[in-house]
């Protein structure tokens, strides 16, 4: 059935996804695997860093001096160094400046990282190899301390060099998964792609539309999106991708590797409860944007939505959870998925 308000239309692709964080979002089954790869790197056995309140980052010194990191911000460094790397204390240096906003406590990152015995000279990790940077959250239950005191102010679009230990970071028994001894030296290299935006709107804002016929509408309680209703929607749903703007919005336009804040609401075509609302709750959800986490319709259609946007989304089984649904968001298999979703805010710069 064709649809009026002219939709995008994208064509599906398997694809598939899970649910990784506090809220459930639409992703796919790759950035597990970075996650779990930035877990191994940046957290010790037992889950703390050094429990030594002496072991803080240093911007000021020594170790991180004699360590030299080359390549564009965004590809593999190039880290050499003389070995072994003597370091006293962990250490800080700015090796490119962003422009960008400023990585506060309890805020998001999107980061490359690349880790090195500096003992050894050998690499240990990095999300380079899977071509996927990570979200992390700068907060000591999710990074050792040291490196959230590393972090804490630098801005989007920065590379940060650190010099530690493995005892600094991981703790007193260093990182047997890693086979770091607690006096092995580290060199680690951030890329802060993109910091959670904090100039985010309460809702859409922009040219509004009427939403086409044969399409679900929207169901409001007090301005807020509580359900989608499908008593004069098309019997069956739509065999590609379906984008329809329903408010075209005048922000900064959302990129790829770019961190955006979003409401949104999830329902499987056709029924009548939404499997999850963030609009119920009133917080919105912040998601990296075109790095592969997202299932490939949020991907597709979100990359280049100025913020102020809302914007409904018909996405069959093959840009959303394909043949195998996801048991957990209660979504079935080969399930047609439509989202409403508003652009609040976004990183790009």
């Amino acid at each position: 059935m064709e649809f009026s308000g002219k939709p995008v239309t994208v064509a599906a692709a398997s694809l598939r996804g899970l649910i990784p964080l506090e809220v459930f979002i639409p992703v796919r089954r790759k950035l597990p695997v970075v996650l779990a790869l930035t877990a191994l790197l940046l957290t010790s056995a037992c889950g703390s860093g050094s429990d030594d309140s002496s072991a803080k980052s240093d911007s000021s010194t020594s170790a991180s001096q004699a360590v030299k990191v080359t390549g564009a911000i965004g590809t593999k460094p190039t880290v050499t160094f003389s070995t072994p790397l003597k370091v006293s204390k962990t250490s800080t240096e700015v090796v490119t400046e962003g422009a960008g906003a400023k990585l506060t406590a309890g805020r998001q990152a999107l980061v490359h990282l690349f880790l090195e015995n500096g003992t050894t000279g050998k690499p240990i990790g990095s999300t380079y190899d899977q071509g996927t940077p990570t979200p992390l959250t700068l907060d000591a239950s999710n990074l050792p301390q040291p490196l959230v005191t590393a972090l804490e102010g630098k801005t989007q679009g920065s590379r940060v060099e650190v010099t530690s230990t493995a005892g600094d970071v991981y703790g007193k028994s260093g990182n047997s998964s890693l086979n770091l001894k607690p006096t092995d030296s580290l060199v680690i290299v951030f890329d802060i792609l993109a910091v959670q935006p904090s100039d985010v709107l309460t809702g859409p804002k922009g040219s509004a539309k009427s939403v086409p016929s044969g399409l679900p509408s929207l169901v409001t309680k007090n301005g807020k999106v509580t359900t989608l209703d499908f008593s004069r929607a098309a019997k069956n749903p739509p065999k590609k991708l379906q984008v329809i703007p329903l408010v075209t919005g005048t922000g900064q336009k959302a990129t790829k590797q770019s961190l955006v804040t979003m409401d949104y609401l999830g329902q499987v075509y056709g029924t009548k409860k939404p499997f999850n609302n963030t609009y119920a709750d009133g917080k919105p959800a912040t998601f990296p944007l075109g790095v592969g986490g997202l299932i490939k319709a949020w991907d597709e259609a979100l990359v280049g939505m100025p913020v102020g946007s809302r914007v409904m989304l018909v996405a069959p089984p093959g840009v959303a959870y394909g043949k195998e649904g996801s048991k957990d968001g209660g979504i079935p298999k080969n399930a047609t998925l439509v989202f409403v979703i508003d652009i609040l805010g976004s990183s790009s710069q």
